[in-house]
């Protein structure tokens, strides 16, 4: 995992309920993935303050091509949920 995402991997990591590693490879691309999912932290939050109107993490993924020594291919996208679910990608 490069780096970058090992840090983000790292920093989330002992709020997640699920970490799932997968693969993909066809004839033009590797690509390396791992999600982190957060259900208990957004339950407790929402138990907490259930009408603050906050949005919560739901899951980061990550995503990687092992086989570009520059971080050319790489993706971080973050799902939140909340009054308004919707998604961010970075």
């Amino acid at each position: 995992m490069p780096r970058n995402l090992l840090t983000s991997f790292m920093g989330t990591l002992a709020d997640a309920n699920h970490v799932y590693f997968g693969a993909e490879n066809d004839a033009t691309s590797l690509t390396f993935k791992a999600y982190l999912e957060f259900r208990d932290k957004i339950e407790a939050e929402i138990a907490g303050a259930p009408a603050s109107g906050q949005l919560h993490s739901l899951f980061t993924g990550l995503k990687w091509d092992p086989r570009w020594s520059r971080l050319l291919r790489v993706s971080i996208s973050r799902a939140t949920v909340g009054p308004r679910a919707h998604s961010t990608i970075q």
